[in-house]
């Protein structure tokens, strides 16, 4: 798969290069109030429609190294991803979806010394290739990442692709970002003050994702925002803020991700959205910007929630997968998709669309 490729500080966004430019927050917004309401079988077959004209029958199923993969189609290459976390497992929210517990899942990168040496050793002997740089946030929601600037720059002159999830960003922060020539940056976005509070205990309005957004933009470092379907507490409504701030960002990709219970947090009985409805974000996002590429990420829940998520968010059209069950390859075969792994994280597998009309 075609790399998402930029010159250092000058993020491509597919949409602009092709001289496509998403009508502007309040433009998309109706699009999506007027898409939402539809009944579900419409929007999807509206959407396949879509994704075929303007993308082909290509699918790429996303499998980094950071979690094995291993079936009769497709192993990732071991070592080839790493993730690190500057803070360790210590976040000050405390979200209830997470309570650093994913975090817990990345190595600490204890100083950007440690960072560089630990890449190095990697690079030379282990075959790393890219690395994901995050963080628990301080209590305004941002993350530490100053301290990194420089070796993230190092660790770009290495080679290395590098992905960084930021929190929330001032412009300077992501000018610091510009100028270490990091690929992509990547954030949760929220899109509502209430569910922000709720369940990650930082009273932010939704501006405050979308300012976040637009200083990334502004300082030229493509993004690829994130959206936690069913973040309060399975329930679907936030979604749609942060699907309009999201799409006017002219994103390289939009990641949608699915509550996930998991043992140890505040949500680890909460039941995760109906696939149904995942499938319905899905199916809005590919209508209402059909040249923006669409990928589910890797966080979503497992049992036969997963499958059924996976085959509908196949069926409402992305462009990626990350981490497939066998059964949805079969699936994405049968529906005549020319299925390609690529051992890198989704987020980097945006390619501007076979053909571009606003």
């Amino acid at each position: 798969m075609p790399r998402v490729p930029h010159a250092e500080g000058e993020g491509l966004k597919w949409p602009h290069a092709l001289g496509f430019r998403v009508n502007g927050e309040e433009g998309i917004g109706r699009r999506i109030d007027e898409l939402r309401g539809r009944p579900l079988e419409g929007l999807l077959e509206e959407a396949w429609t879509v994704r075929i004209a303007r993308w082909g029958d290509r699918i790429s199923m996303s499998t980094p190294s950071v979690h094995p993969y291993r079936t009769p189609d497709h192993r990732s290459t071991p070592g080839a991803w790493a993730q690190f976390s500057v803070t360790g497992r210590e976040c000050s929210l405390g979200c209830a979806h997470c309570g650093g517990h994913v975090l817990g899942m990345m190595e600490r990168a204890e100083s950007p010394e440690h960072l560089l040496e630990v890449c190095r050793r990697r690079a030379r002997h282990g075959g790393l290739e890219g690395i994901l740089l995050s963080g628990g946030s301080m209590p305004d929601g941002t993350v530490p990442l100053g301290p990194y600037l420089e070796a993230l720059h190092e660790l770009k002159h290495m080679g290395l692709e590098v992905l960084v999830h930021t929190g929330l960003v001032d412009d300077d922060l992501a000018r610091g970002l510009a100028r270490a020539g990091i690929d992509l940056a990547m954030t949760d976005i929220i899109g509502s003050q209430d569910v922000a509070a709720r369940i990650c205990h930082l009273d932010r309005p939704p501006e405050a994702w979308g300012s976040s957004l637009r200083a990334l933009s502004r300082a030229g470092v493509p993004v690829a925002p994130h959206i936690v379907a069913g973040l309060d507490w399975g329930g679907m409504g936030h979604e749609w803020r942060a699907l309009e701030m999201s799409l006017a960002a002219d994103p390289v990709m939009l990641v949608i991700i699915v509550l996930t219970p998991m043992e140890g947090t505040e949500m680890a009985e909460a039941s995760p959205p109906r696939p149904q409805e995942v499938a319905r974000l899905g199916a809005v996002a590919r209508l209402a910007a059909p040249n923006v590429s669409i990928a589910l990420g890797c966080v979503k829940p497992s049992g036969p929630a997963r499958g059924a998520i996976e085959r509908g968010m196949v069926d409402a059209g992305v462009n990626a997968v990350a981490y497939p069950l066998p059964a949805t390859v079969e699936h994405a075969r049968g529906r005549g998709l020319k299925v390609e792994f690529d051992d890198r994280c989704c987020a980097l597998l945006g390619t501007p669309p076979l053909t571009a009309r606003p």
